[in-house]
């Protein structure tokens, strides 16, 4: 499988860790990837704890063409409280053998 990364120098590299990437990457740890659900459950407790965080960023799985992608969002906090305004995809690593 490969798996398609910004190139060097893209401001999204910078959002992950290859070596994180790669690890997702492997069969075993599919079922480990979180959801775009889950990530903005995630970022909602993230932003309640930490009142000065603007965005956090997450690889997660979705479903796309009936498989299963890798893709790298961005939850932002709403402007005014503490919840979750958005999510947004910044970019798709593609998809992943066997799901």
């Amino acid at each position: 499988m490969s798996l398609h990364l910004p190139e060097k120098g893209h401001p999204y590299r910078e959002l992950f860790d290859v070596a994180d990437l790669a690890r997702l990457s492997d069969p075993e740890t599919h079922s480990k990837i979180p959801t775009v659900a889950e990530s903005i459950a995630s970022a909602r407790v993230l932003f309640e704890t930490m009142p000065g965080l603007k965005d956090v960023h997450y690889i997660v799985r979705t479903q796309r063409d009936g498989r299963t992608e890798l893709i790298l969002v961005r939850v932002s906090r709403m402007e005014t409280g503490p919840g979750v305004g958005r999510w947004t995809r910044l970019w798709s690593f593609g998809h992943l053998p066997g799901l």
